[in-house]
C-alpha cells in the first residue's frame, strides 16, 4: 500500500504554495514590515500581491480584485485536481 492520492496532493500543494515561495523570500532577504505576518503565513499570496502591485501601478482596487481572482483560481484548481 502506497501513499494515497490525497496525501500526495497535500504534499505537492504544501511545496508549491508555501515552501518554494518561502525559500524565495528568504533568499531575497525580503523583510516587509507592512505585511510581515502575511509574508510568512501565506508566502504565495504575498508574492502575488507584490506582482499585482507592480502590474497595476500600485492601484489598490486593482490589487484587491486580482487577489480575489487569484484565490478563486487557486482553490478551483485544487478542487479539480483532487
Amino acid at each position: 500500500m502506497g501513499i494515497s492520492i490525497n496525501v500526495t496532493f497535500l504534499l505537492a500543494s504544501l511545496i508549491v504554495f508555501w515552501i518554494i515561495p518561502a525559500i524565495g523570500i528568504a533568499k531575497k532577504h525580503l523583510v516587509d514590515e507592512r505585511f510581515f505576518i502575511r509574508q510568512w503565513l501565506f508566502p504565495m499570496q504575498y508574492w502575488l500581491q507584490l506582482l499585482f502591485e507592480r502590474i497595476s501601478g500600485n492601484r489598490r482596487i486593482v490589487v484587491r480584485i486580482l487577489q480575489i481572482m487569484s484565490l478563486f483560481i487557486t482553490y478551483f484548481a485544487g478542487y479539480l485536481c483532487s
